[in-house]
């Protein structure tokens, strides 16, 4: 339906339910922003009533300004569909609250951030609009300042909308808290598989250890027994004690037993018993090395320069470990003295050995 009054204005409803004014002769609507109108022949308008009449006059006033028709037309088209828009107008005013809070809404005409304004701007300068360029300072004092316009329009959005900042600041510690309950977990988790792995791998070494060391003294043993029993060495530990000493630049103390310990008479048959003993042992790159030391003097030694048990041409050379004094020693003195004190195995280590 439309009306249309003695000057020529009429105003209809289009098919989409905009409200349309025409306020000149050639049917152009009023400020541009009419989608579509019609003409309504002047013979409707005797029908209207005065309600309409006077929307008629309303619209054709010069004095109203588009937007004011713009906002009447929109009050206008929502009186019929309140109750059906009560719902979406939350949420309208939700999404609007947010953009206020992301500082997207701008109050230009053109709806574009202050930065992207900024860049436009710098876009339009390059084209060449006659204006000088901007330099890297002055670009940067904008920016700069565009950036501190956002955050000012940030802290008072935050100030008018507490909410806003309630809710994200609940949001971000219950993220911290459910973040760092997970860590915590898995770092106890992880902290106990640890000690498992440890206990394991400790009761799996204290039954290994025993047995390595018991496998080691069955050599000590044997060759203790077999001196004893050999008449060969039974003067050797009395030549070895008046064999005189000296002390090295080192500090380490030995005897001369030049003359004792590399007679023939000792050496041969202590490397058929050493070499013997070593073999049944059945400790190939461990037990590397069997000594005789009468009176904690080192003397006889097989093998006296070990490669077997080494690989890529590396070798034990034990020449120079030959009379040393083990109980005056600085280093070994300790616990030479306990073992024969005590009658017992001593296990010492790691050492530098004495080579020659």
């Amino acid at each position: 339906m439309g009306n249309s009054d003695e000057n020529g204005v009429s105003a209809s409803r289009s098919a989409n339910g905009t409200n349309c004014a025409d306020v000149s002769e050639n049917g152009c609507p009023k400020g541009g922003r009419r989608s579509s109108c019609s003409d309504i022949p002047a013979r409707g308008v005797a029908k209207s009533s005065s309600r309409r009449r006077s929307l008629i006059a309303r619209l054709t006033d010069e004095e109203t300004s588009p937007g004011r028709l713009m906002r009447n037309a929109s009050q206008r088209s929502s009186l019929g569909s309140r109750s059906s828009s009560t719902g979406g107008s939350r949420w309208i005013r939700i999404g609007r609250r947010l953009s206020d809070w992301s500082g997207s809404r701008t109050n230009s005409s053109d709806d574009r951030t202050p930065i992207s304004s900024y860049w436009t701007r710098v876009a339009a300068v390059r084209e060449g609009e006659g204006k000088p360029k901007i330099s890297c300072w002055e670009a940067t004092k904008i920016s700069a300042c565009l950036r501190w316009r956002s955050w000012i329009r940030t802290c008072r959005t935050a100030v008018a909308y507490p909410k806003i900042l309630a809710i994200a600041v609940v949001t971000f510690m219950s993220i911290c808290v459910v973040g760092l309950s997970v860590v915590f977990i898995f770092a106890s988790n992880y902290e106990q598989s640890l000690r498992i792995d440890a206990i394991k791998t400790s009761k799996v070494m204290e039954q290994r250890i025993p047995a390595e060391l018991g496998k080691a003294m069955l050599p000590l043993f044997t060759m203790e027994e077999i001196v004893h029993q050999i008449d060969t060495f039974y003067d050797l530990p009395f030549k070895t004690e008046k064999a005189p000493l000296f002390t090295t630049s080192s500090g380490r103390v030995f005897r001369n037993v030049t003359g004792i310990c590399d007679d023939t008479n000792y050496i041969a048959p202590y490397d058929e018993i050493a070499a013997s003993v070593k073999a049944s042992a059945e400790m190939p790159k461990i037990l590397v090395n069997v000594q005789l030391a009468p009176f904690g003097v080192v003397c006889l030694l097989h093998p006296l320069i070990n490669t077997e048990d080494f690989d890529d041409g590396i070798m034990m050379n034990n020449t120079g470990a030959r009379g040393l004094e083990l109980l005056n020693d600085p280093i070994n003195g300790y616990y030479a003295r306990e073992a024969i004190k005590n009658d017992r195995v001593t296990i010492q280590g790691p050492l530098i050995l004495v080579q020659g």
